[in-house]
């Protein structure tokens, strides 16, 4: 039998509606998208504990305790992405839950032995250029030509074979995968001009500035707008925290998580404990119910990409 949740004293301890009150000061495109994804956790959560019963082996009761602790620990800072997280912890949890220890042994010894080579990389890539030259690609923006790359491969030959020999000794030594140590040691030397300036190649073209890259991944990253985005207004973005939307998702993914349903009269005094929205306007019809519906059935992706035009949630 499903428990009906009717007072806020009956919900989770984790849960406390001021984290959710700190938003003004959050960059609006980033803030809207950790909003969108914890409305995707709660759609997710009840896709495999509720709509399809026969999912419910997805997630059994360790992976449902794992949802609930990282529900809890995101809590805190609701305003960050958690996408990757759940996605990461689920596919683990997956493979342990069909494969065993055997599986979990196995994943601990891959990610100790990804971390061996690449703090060994660090550390031959420190003594092959030298301790006095930084090891890390700084943020130029001026343009580098192909000269300058094969100028570079050509005065430092003795650098290039210095790695292939470190690779290969560190390869016989340790058992491990020599274009793994490779891939190590090359990603921490840095490659620029002679006036230190970055070079980024794309799409075999002539180079551009590492600027202009950063601005190309920004654009791809914009979500696909649904519904007419130019129709969405900068007054919704904004109600999206003013309703608590982001609260409202992680107490719809606990009830799914634990199998009971929240009141509306709970809801709105858990979301609203100064009483400015009541029962009333939860419901489907009117002001918070509304925009919550509408926010659920694709609204978010064309906020989303309305507040990548903000600079700032302050009004």
């Amino acid at each position: 039998m499903t428990t009906t949740i009717r007072h806020v004293n009956e919900l989770p301890d984790w849960f406390d509606i001021r984290h959710y009150e700190q938003w003004e000061d959050k960059q609006p495109y980033d803030a809207v998208y950790a909003i969108d994804d914890r409305l995707w956790f709660a759609y997710l959560t009840y896709s495999i504990c509720g709509i399809h019963p026969e999912d419910k082996d997805l997630l059994n009761d360790e992976g449902r305790l794992i949802m609930l602790n990282l529900l809890a620990e995101t809590s805190m800072h609701p305003y960050q992405r958690i996408a990757n997280d759940i996605t990461t912890k689920l596919f683990h949890h997956s493979n342990e839950t069909y494969h065993g220890e055997d599986y979990a042994h196995f994943r601990r010894k891959e990610e100790q032995e990804e971390n061996a080579i690449d703090a060994a990389g660090l550390q031959e890539a420190e003594r092959i250029i030298g301790g006095d030259s930084p090891v890390r690609k700084r943020d130029g923006v001026n343009h580098v030509t192909l000269w300058d790359v094969m100028d570079w491969m050509k005065e430092n030959d003795g650098t290039i074979k210095e790695i292939e020999a470190t690779s290969q000794r560190l390869a016989d030594q340790y058992g491990w995968d020599i274009d793994s140590i490779r891939s190590a040691i090359q990603g921490h030397i840095p490659v620029w001009g002679s006036d230190g300036s970055d070079f980024l190649v794309v799409n075999d073209f002539p180079t551009i500035p590492a600027v202009l890259n950063r601005i190309e991944n920004h654009l791809r990253s914009l979500p696909t707008r649904h519904n007419d985005a130019d129709k969405a207004r900068y007054s919704d973005v904004r109600k999206l925290f003013e309703y608590r939307v982001a609260a409202y998702a992680d107490l719809k993914t606990w009830s799914h998580l634990v199998g009971c349903t929240i009141t509306k009269k709970c809801l709105a005094n858990a979301l609203f404990p100064d009483g400015r929205y009541g029962e009333i306007d939860m419901m489907p019809s009117k002001t918070v119910g509304r925009f919550i519906q509408r926010v659920e059935s694709g609204y978010i992706a064309d906020l989303t990409a309305k507040a990548a035009e903000m600079k700032t949630m302050q009004t």
